[in-house]
């Protein structure tokens, strides 16, 4: 049996698709699979990105991380009053839908929802880091602060660094990023952990050692 660090998200989404004798719900169609697949892609890539001393490219990556792994721990946690029609307004959108009870309609699902859910239903907070990632990918004051280094001559005395490698950064904030991506690897895992016992327990399956394994593992107690 696989110790619970070598379980892989792909281990985990074969476990999921040959459960319920393969048949596939749109759930895992349009959202487990799809954040299994680009959430592997980022990791490698912010990790590639790091090993090149790319910090702007990592952080940005690191961005996209964190909104897919809301995305699909908001998906398998809120209540559906209708999973149909929750659905297809997400197929005829393009983008997460919700019911807003104040207008009477719906709308697109917004970083504050993604954000709100995420602590509902992992009691971890995630906006400090969300935030910074974002003044990252998105164009702010701190793209500014990251072109400038102190010099150790003097005070007042900045370098002023433009160029394709990037700002100099220290090894311990590459290290904090891949402390934060390992964490979001592992809510991942625990999310189609659970999609797979869920989906096993409707179809009168046994469970599944693997998501056993994920889900009785380590816990995280916070992210920054």
């Amino acid at each position: 049996m696989q110790n619970e660090e070598n379980i892989t998200i792909n281990d985990l989404t074969k476990e999921l698709i040959e459960s319920g004798s393969l048949k596939i719900y749109p759930w895992e169609q349009l959202i487990v699979y799809p954040v299994a697949n680009q959430s592997q892609i980022l990791i490698r890539g912010i990790k590639e990105s790091i090993k090149s001393k790319n910090y702007i490219c990592a952080v940005s990556l690191l961005r996209s991380l964190i909104e897919s792994t809301m995305v699909l721990v908001y998906d398998t946690s809120i209540r559906k009053t209708d999973e149909t029609e929750y659905y297809n307004k997400f197929l005829e959108k393009g983008r997460l839908q919700r019911w807003s009870k104040s207008k009477k309609r719906w709308e697109n699902v917004r970083d504050e929802h993604l954000i709100r859910q995420f602590k509902t239903a992992t009691n971890l907070d995630i906006t400090n880091i969300y935030d910074s990632t974002c003044d990252i990918l998105h164009f702010t004051i701190q793209h500014s602060k990251l072109l400038f280094i102190k010099s150790s001559n003097g005070p007042r005395r900045f370098t002023c660094a433009i160029g394709e490698s990037g700002p100099k950064i220290s090894q311990k904030e590459y290290a904090k990023i891949i402390k934060i991506v390992n964490n979001l690897n592992f809510i991942i895992k625990t999310q189609i952990a659970a999609a797979i016992h869920q989906k096993r327990k409707q179809n009168n399956e046994p469970f599944s050692e693997i998501a056993e394994k994920i889900l009785s593992g380590r816990k995280i107690k916070e992210i920054k």
